[in-house]
């Protein structure tokens, strides 16, 4: 069962992206934004008859889409910031292998997450540029 059509993972980006709530100068200002990723994936098996390979380019990984989250939120108080990035990607396929008669298929499942948070402070503040240094995990 397919999570989302590519069409509708470009909506729901869309949607969410630059949301942001700003009160005054002295408020927090809350950023919100989703984004996409989709990485060429490459896996190969290494069996007594030689290494069966399975490739899918970045434009069939929508295709191959089980289920996926990718947003940040940043906070700003000044000249500090707090920002947390999510992503999370389940992606499923099959190939063929040139090894029809032993096997005929290459079944590939690749989730990929992440959970990063940073502080940071504002070092440098141009017209519309800003410089921010800080640590983060």
């Amino acid at each position: 069962m397919k999570f989302a059509s590519g069409f509708q993972l470009l909506a729901i980006g869309f949607a969410f992206s630059s949301a942001s709530v700003c009160a005054d100068e002295g408020e927090w200002q809350i950023d919100v934004s989703s984004y996409g990723w989709l990485p060429k994936t490459t896996s190969g098996v290494e069996t007594p008859f030689g290494t069966a390979t399975s490739e899918l380019s970045a434009s069939d990984a929508v295709d191959s889409l089980d289920a996926a989250l990718m947003g940040t939120v940043s906070a700003r108080k000044g000249r500090w910031s707090l920002v947390g990035d999510v992503f999370y990607m389940d992606l499923s396929f099959r190939d063929r292998t040139p090894f029809a008669r032993l096997f005929s298929d290459i079944d590939t499942r690749t989730t990929l997450a992440s959970v990063a948070g940073y502080g940071l402070y504002e070092v440098l503040s141009l017209d519309r540029f800003r410089l921010d240094a800080g640590l983060g995990l």
